[in-house]
């Protein structure tokens, strides 16, 4: 059987618009087409159907399909060759600030952590587009004072200033450990800090197994997941700096943390490498690679971290120094955090200078600045080496005061003395036996030696480098003026006053002042000096002591008599001016503001002009 159709106008089918659905006229026929249905006998299982386009050409409808489908192929190639080249340009863009970053780290010299300590209201924490540094070096001694923002301390803690050299620290006891705030996000990608660095300055009393960093785990706030060690970055009992029970290098053992010694402390996490590296005095500690140390996992920095939190208690009399910690938002290498190393010594240095006498910082200063002390330590054994030096000059020039030695050679003496020499010099006491009032040089200084031998030029050097005119003998109670008094040194007198001394201080068993010695040694020029220029009372004692004018009464002698009616002369006098100037003053009724009289202008000339307002003057004396 065979069914034949012929189709004369076919007409293709038109897309309409979502927006108009009018209908369209039909376009012309294309084409004719004949469908020929062929039907086949069922036993041979076949059916075919057949479709024969008879003579006709394609229609230019499919021309303009095929082209628009080509063309929106090319667009799609073009953007997403655009998107690709895009994606690389960021990447690229990426990696280059990344080494930008990196190389400004590594060029750096961390001299803005010195910069940010010497400004003035300067801002505690310091953050800067990498790094967050908390000085904890600054605050008030024995208090929690100004401590830095964002640091919260757990259990008990203040500032102090640790050791001899008395470096200001914070100082943590059993069990505490501070909190800091992470003002990082999204570094090395994933929702956390991935990549980061924490170094700190740090002192411990004794080594022993601790936690040193925890990213959770401390409070509510900061849990920890299933299977999360309390502390990610870990001290053992050697002092190794590690993680994950891993504490040393391939092949060999790093760098560790020693008993009672300040150590830079430096560890480095890279989530996206699966690295911990840790770091010691700018050498490497330990690599640790390991699966637990994964994006957004435990090592993650997730807001904040606590620093030597530990779920074990600490030994007893355990003690622990901070002073200053340093979060960056990179992992340093061993170069950069060299350096970091090196700058936290160099504070410590400089601090360790600062707490030096006054006298001696210039010349450690100097010296430093020449050959850098490298330990806290050094600077210590050199402040003692000075001070044994000047000692051993100042016993010389001691000794040579008293024999007494020729001029020459005191001044020899004195002139081999460095700054810094007399300095120490002018605070060094005679410590070997014990003087007494009647015992040269009535005290234990240099500058009672001085003043009793009358050597002006070494008095006035032991003055300039800080020596107390009035310091007074352990024993004898008696100054320095005591000494030039007694001997009758004019000048020294002189200079001693001019610095200061007391003129009123008493001996401890005589109970004589300066004065009295005067006068009891017939030092009659020093005896005026001190009551004319020193302000001296001959009329006055301390309570149990003997006046200078009775004094010189029961002495009785004419040149005692004669010093008598002089200093009673000085007295008198000095009474006089003194209730003279405590006289109001007469009125002077005939000036006026200006300094001229009512009768005269502001020229100083005669004014015969009247003046109707005589009744609103003032009189100079009244106002």
């Amino acid at each position: 059987m065979e069914v034949v159709l012929d189709l004369e106008d076919v007409i293709p089918c038109t897309s309409m618009s979502s927006t108009a659905r009018a209908p369209q006229p039909h376009p012309t026929p294309a084409s004719s087409l004949q469908l020929q249905l062929h039907i086949g006998p069922l036993s041979a299982s076949e059916v075919q159907i057949q479709l024969d386009f008879a003579a006709a050409p394609k229609a230019a409808g499919a021309g303009h399909s095929d082209m628009l489908r080509q063309l929106w192929l090319e667009g799609v190639m073009e953007e997403r060759a655009l998107d690709a080249t895009l994606e690389k340009e960021m990447q690229e863009q990426a990696e280059r600030a990344r080494k930008f970053i990196e190389t400004q780290l590594l060029e750096s010299d961390f001299s803005w952590m010195r910069e940010s300590r010497r400004q003035s209201g300067k801002r505690n924490p310091r953050t800067t587009r990498t790094s967050c540094f908390y000085d904890l070096s600054c605050g008030t001694v024995g208090s929690q004072k100004g401590s830095p923002l964002w640091m919260e301390g757990r259990g008990r803690w203040m500032h102090v200033r640790q050791g001899s050299a008395k470096l200001p620290c914070v100082k943590l006891y059993e069990n505490a450990f501070f909190v800091l705030r992470v003002p990082f996000r999204k570094s090395g990608g994933g929702n956390f800090c991935n990549t980061f660095t924490v170094s700190m300055m740090m002192r411990v009393s004794h080594v022993s197994a601790r936690g040193v960093m925890s990213s959770g785990g401390w409070d509510q706030w900061n849990q920890l997941g299933d299977g999360d060690e309390p502390a990610q970055i870990v001290m053992n009992d050697r002092g190794a700096i590690g993680s994950h029970n891993s504490f040393s290098l391939d092949g060999g053992s790093g760098s560790q943390v020693a008993s009672g010694q300040w150590c830079a402390v430096s560890f480095a996490v890279d989530t996206i490498y699966g690295t911990v590296r840790t770091f010691v005095n700018g050498q490497e500690s330990a690599v640790v690679r390991s699966p637990k140390i994964c994006k957004d996992g435990q090592h993650a920095l997730k807001g904040r971290l606590a620093l030597f939190y530990s779920r074990a208690d600490r030994p007893s009399g355990d003690r622990m120094y901070i002073r200053q910690i340093t979060i960056h938002n990179v992992a340093l290498e061993l170069a950069q955090v060299a350096k970091e190393h090196e700058m936290l010594h160099e504070l410590l240095i400089e601090d360790a200078l600062a707490t030096v006498p006054s006298y001696l910082q210039r010349a450690l200063s100097s010296e430093h600045s020449v050959l850098p002390f490298k330990e806290v330590k050094a600077v210590r054994m050199r402040v003692r080496a000075i001070q044994s030096s000047a000692a051993t000059k100042a016993y010389d020039l001691w000794r040579a005061l008293l024999l007494p030695a020729p001029i020459e050679e005191i001044d020899k003496l004195h002139n081999a003395m460095k700054p810094h020499d007399v300095a120490e010099a002018a605070r060094w006491v005679w410590l070997e036996s014990s003087i007494e009032e009647s015992t040269a040089p009535s005290g234990e200084t240099l500058l009672h030696c001085a003043a009793y031998a009358g050597c002006e030029v070494l008095v006035a050097a032991l003055l300039k480098a800080g020596a107390r005119p009035s310091a007074r003998g352990l024993v004898s109670g008696c100054t320095p003026l005591h000494a030039a008094a007694a001997r009758g040194h004019v000048s020294i007198c002189e200079q001693l006053l001019a610095a200061g001394a007391y003129t009123s201080t008493a001996s401890t068993s005589g109970k004589r002042s300066a004065l009295d010695l005067a006068c009891l040694a017939g030092q009659a020029t020093v005896a005026r000096l001190l009551v004319e220029s020193g302000g001296a009372d001959p009329y006055m004692s301390v309570a149990g002591g003997e006046t200078a004018m009775a004094l010189l009464r029961r002495l009785g002698s004419p040149e005692a008599l004669e010093l008598l009616s002089e200093l009673d002369a000085l007295c008198s006098s000095r009474v006089q001016a003194k209730a003279g100037a405590e006289v109001e003053p007469e009125r002077c009724s005939e000036r006026d503001e200006a300094g001229a009289t009512d009768s005269e202008d502001d020229e100083g000339a005669p004014d015969d002009r009247e003046d109707d307002n005589d009744d609103e003057l003032v009189d100079d004396g009244e106002e």
